[in-house]
Formats: structure tokens, C-alpha cells, sequence
């Protein structure tokens, strides 16, 4: 995502750490947004980087991320 989108890479680490990354650095949620500067921008990053789990580990099938929902 940082090379293709431009995404600095320590956002994307950021993000990184709400799934378990072990280099991520350990925020609040309320942390990582105002890291960001825009609500938005952060939640596009979240959504890129799920999109990029699944088809890279999840083998493209979007219910593989269903064992991570924590409502279940």
C-alpha cells in the first residue's frame, strides 16, 4: 500500500496494530486517528489494508476475515 498509494509507511504501521502487528506502536484508537490528522484518511487505510489481508492471506474469500469479528 505504501509504494502503489502513497500511504507513508508509518501510517500504515499505525494501522497495522489495531490486527496485532508486533512493530506497530501501541495506540488508542482515539491515538491513531489524530496521528492521522483526518478521520477519514485513517479509516481508508483500515479498509485498504483488510482489503490487502484477505487477498494475500485470506486466499481473496472475504468471509475469512469473519474469524476476527469480535461481535461473534
Amino acid at each position: 500500500m505504501s509504494d502503489n498509494l502513497g500511504i507513508q509507511h508509518d501510517d500504515l504501521l499505525q494501522v497495522a496494530g489495531f490486527i496485532g502487528h508486533p512493530d506497530a506502536p501501541d495506540l488508542t484508537l482515539n491515538q491513531a486517528v489524530e496521528g492521522y490528522g483526518d478521520p477519514m484518511a485513517f479509516v481508508l487505510s483500515m479498509v485498504l489494508l483488510s482489503g490487502g489481508l484477505v487477498a494475500a492471506v485470506g486466499g481473496a474469500d472475504p468471509d475469512w476475515l469473519k474469524q476476527f469479528d469480535l461481535a461473534s
